[in-house]
């Protein structure tokens, strides 16, 4: 058998995994047992976007992982097909063209996948970092519950969502989570973030639109909700900030446009009746009325 044919056995367990991998998808995809739970019906979680987001980025990941292996055959592959040419051309007649072509491709496609790995572990490490400071967030408005406030987590709105929506005793709160990365040093200064009711100060930088993006939010939630409840309903926007100390430079204003920027484990002001009259019981049930029906609206859309 002349040598030629071995070459391609370089690729043969390579194929044989990708091969063993998609029947096992495909007997996984054909099994029509249903789950008892399927969380897609849970939408009332925190982060649920962001966990199928990393889920998306992880699966992608791996797929470009594993199409990189193919270029750990190929490359000496390259090498013996220009050797076998040089020493036997008799019977390996590649040409030069075509061996360097295979080379330029070979490598562009390695180029490639290289960015596309790092752009899928980018994601994910965003991702990561996003879940975490919403489940910090969420335990931090936990502790409100049981003074009768009630939560709601992944608010679906109008191409975007709302990390959480907590309904108080007079007002609604739309909170929008930020994870904010300290310095590499320590000490108290690190962990400290300024904030004087137009941008927040961190130690290594300043920014606007977060808080540009929970008025926003809050507007629309508060749209939202009075025109589903026929009540004008008022929605206070915050930005919780997990692991950081706030400090408030300026007295600041209390309209409804003004951002709240807190830490989630300071989240006890929401419990206070110091927003104005309290809501009515039935306009109370009429807000979570609206905000759960949200989810399965946006569900069968």
């Amino acid at each position: 058998m002349s040598p030629f044919y071995f070459f391609p056995l370089l690729f043969l367990p390579i194929a044989l995994i990708f091969a063993g991998l998609f029947v096992l998808k495909w007997r996984d995809r054909r099994d029509a047992r249903r789950l008892p739970v399927d969380s897609k019906q849970l939408p009332n979680q925190a982060g649920a976007q962001i966990r199928q987001r990393l889920e998306d980025s992880l699966e992608n990941f791996w797929s470009v992982a594993a199409m990189a292996l193919f270029a750990g055959p190929a490359i000496p592959l390259i090498v013996l097909a220009t050797e076998a040419t040089r020493i036997a051309p008799e019977l390996f007649d590649f040409g030069a063209w075509p061996i360097l072509m295979y080379a330029v491709i070979l490598v562009a496609g390695v180029v490639i996948l290289i960015r596309k790995a790092r752009e899928h572990i980018l994601t994910m490490r965003r991702c990561r970092e996003g879940l975490a400071a919403e489940l910090a967030t969420a335990d931090g408005l936990q502790q409100l519950v049981p003074d009768g406030l009630m939560l709601f987590h992944d608010l679906p709105a109008d191409g975007f969502n709302i990390d959480h929506v907590v309904v108080g005793h007079s007002v609604v709160f739309a909170v929008e989570t930020k994870s904010r990365k300290k310095p590499a040093k320590g000490g108290k200064d690190s962990a400290r973030v300024r904030y004087d009711g137009k941008a927040l100060s961190f130690p290594e930088h300043v920014e606007t639109k977060p808080l540009e993006q929970a008025a926003r939010q809050a507007r629309w939630l508060a749209e939202f909700l009075t025109g589903a409840t026929g009540n004008s309903v008022r929605v206070i926007p915050v930005l919780a900030l997990p692991g950081w100390y706030v400090e408030l430079k300026a007295s600041l204003p209390t309209s409804s446009n003004d951002v709240r920027v807190v830490n989630p484990k300071a989240a006890s002001f929401m419990r206070t009746v110091n927003f104005g009259p309290r809501f009515e019981d039935d306009q109370r049930r009429r807000i979570a009325w609206a905000l759960t029906k949200r989810y399965g609206d946006v569900a069968e859309d």
